[in-house]
């Protein structure tokens, strides 16, 4: 029984520290053929405990953005004549969370004349991120979004971290096309 509830602890980190973005694309859209790209200052939403520079997250989002996005083969042009428009929206907020643990964190006792459960709690800063890729004026082609638990993050910059992930699955031009290989008998 130990060692289910250490596994348990374990599975309960591993989901907690874990950032996972879902993107989309428009379907019948090939953004590989666009060529250039801007970035539009986003939108930020705080709650009155975390205050964030709305404008130094700009200037971080576009240099992190700008890297990850020509290192796939697109050029970043600081004007209208872009074929796409890169914007974000960014959310913080303080999160508390407690639940009732059993001796050695095995289940909850069901009433109070068994032995006295513990109870854990953290709290923490969630922060979630939505990048979306637009042809035009409101003509979202491509998105991602995603949370995390900033304070678990593995050093580093938690802001990079977060869009270098929200970025990884978008179109890289630089990709050779894979080949098919069949089973050829003969």
């Amino acid at each position: 029984m130990k060692a289910f509830g250490v596994c348990a602890m374990i599975l309960v980190s591993l989901s907690v520290c874990a950032q996972d973005f879902k993107t989309s694309t428009q379907k019948g859209v090939d953004l590989k053929k666009y060529e250039t790209f801007t970035i539009v200052q986003g939108e930020v939403v705080t709650s009155e405990d975390s205050k964030m520079d709305k404008e130094q997250f700009y200037k971080d989002f576009v240099r992190i953005a700008v890297k990850e996005l020509e290192a796939k083969g697109y050029k970043f042009v600081n004007d209208t004549t872009a074929n796409l428009s890169i914007s974000y929206v960014v959310e913080t907020s303080r999160v508390i969370e407690s639940e009732n643990v059993g001796p050695l964190g095995q289940m909850p006792q069901r009433n109070a004349g068994d032995v006295q459960t513990q109870t854990w709690s953290r709290d923490f800063t969630r922060g979630s991120l939505i990048i979306a890729a637009e042809l035009g004026k409101n003509n979202q082609v491509w998105s991602s979004e995603g949370t995390m638990d900033v304070a678990r993050t593995r050093g580093g910059n938690v802001l990079e971290y977060a869009i270098k992930n929200a970025l990884r699955d978008f179109p890289d031009k630089n990709a050779k096309p894979r080949k098919s290989r069949r089973n050829k008998k003969g």
